[in-house]
């Protein structure tokens, strides 16, 4: 069976191929996952060592090249779904690392706007790879999503074969990071999180 443990050369050549990349990730997830497809934790996230003013930079586009090139994608909501990304500040990083107990953490807050929504999928972590250290493995790679604001209707976001909802400031749910996921919000207001990706000691 294919052995889940990559070092950081091994990863960075594996995701060079999407293909191949996503095929391995469906026999992670379809034949070793075991248990749940996400624990919501008990004790919530600290919301005071965000920083409140919150800088959101470009939108970034939420389908790959590859989904991109289908008829299904032609559609103008799909080429106009975005999701806003702001860099998270270093108190809410040191924070993370200690909560969590991570030696390394990468948390942007994320926004998504009405009508937006994120396809399934595989997460690269190419946006880690570029400052992550040698100490890279995927044994140690350690997913969290923080929710910063409250659980609206049309609002989800789904793990595998789950959908997390209902949530409420401060929350805090983990994943294992094969998990495939994709987000929704077909509410009336914007939804906020933080996407923690870190580096277990």
């Amino acid at each position: 069976m294919t052995d889940i443990e990559y070092n950081l050369a091994q990863w960075q050549e594996l995701k060079k191929d999407q293909i191949k990349f996503n095929k391995l990730m469906n026999e992670i997830f379809s034949w070793r996952h075991k248990g749940p497809d996400y624990t919501v934790l008990i004790e919530k996230f600290d919301l005071s060592v965000l920083d409140n003013n919150i800088n959101f930079g470009d939108s970034h586009e939420l389908f790959s090249i590859e989904d991109q090139k289908t008829e299904n994608f032609s559609h103008d909501v799909y080429k106009k779904n975005f999701i806003q990304k702001a860099t998270g500040n270093k108190q809410t990083e040191q924070y993370l690392q200690q909560r969590f107990d991570l030696r390394y953490v990468d948390a942007p807050i994320h926004e998504q706007s009405p009508g937006n929504y994120v396809a399934p999928h595989y997460d690269l972590y190419g946006h880690f790879m570029k400052n992550c250290p040698d100490y890279f493995n995927t044994n140690r790679l350690k997913r969290y999503w923080v929710c910063l604001t409250k659980w609206e209707i049309g609002q989800s976001f789904m793990l595998g074969r789950s959908a997390f909802t209902d949530w409420t400031p401060g929350d805090i749910i983990e994943f294992p990071w094969y998990m495939p996921h994709s987000t929704v919000n077909l509410s009336k207001s914007p939804r906020r999180f933080i996407n923690v990706v870190g580096l277990a000691n």
